[in-house]
């Protein structure tokens, strides 16, 4: 799963927007993902021919080294998403982030958290109660 996919999937699931233009959003970035991706790779394939190319003139006199082509952030991060275990992490992260969002749109987080510090409190009066208890009848 790509990044873009598991952004797709998320808004399909959670957010009411019509289909054409979550179909248009996804259209877009699909687009942005793939141009990115495709100039990576020209920007390899140039690289590598400089390589080639400074290594097999490198004994030529006059000859001046061609400077290697740098990535761009969005290169960067094109590259790292688009690896095998990074899209299987996307995929995984799904599954993780499809509850943690409906609890967070139900909010049931904070009730839960709530809870425990009644049941905390609940105990504790309970106890001081009790010692209270104790101290009476000596």
């Amino acid at each position: 799963m790509r990044i873009y996919q598991l952004f797709h999937a998320l808004i399909e699931k959670f957010v009411p927007m019509d289909k054409s233009t979550q179909d248009d959003l996804q259209l877009e970035a699909v687009k942005f993902y793939n141009q990115a991706l495709e100039e990576k790779i020209f920007i390899d394939i140039s690289n590598e021919e400089i390589v080639k190319d400074n290594s097999t003139n490198f004994n030529v006199d006059g000859y001046d080294k061609k400077a290697v082509k740098p990535y761009k952030l969005k290169h960067k991060v094109i590259g790292f998403l688009d690896q095998w275990y990074i899209r299987y992490l996307n995929a995984l992260l799904f599954i993780y982030l499809v509850p943690k969002i409906k609890n967070f749109i139900n909010g049931d987080s904070e009730a839960e958290e709530g809870d425990d510090e009644e049941e905390d409190q609940g105990d504790f009066k309970q106890f001081m109660e009790y010692q209270r208890y104790k101290k009476s009848m000596i």
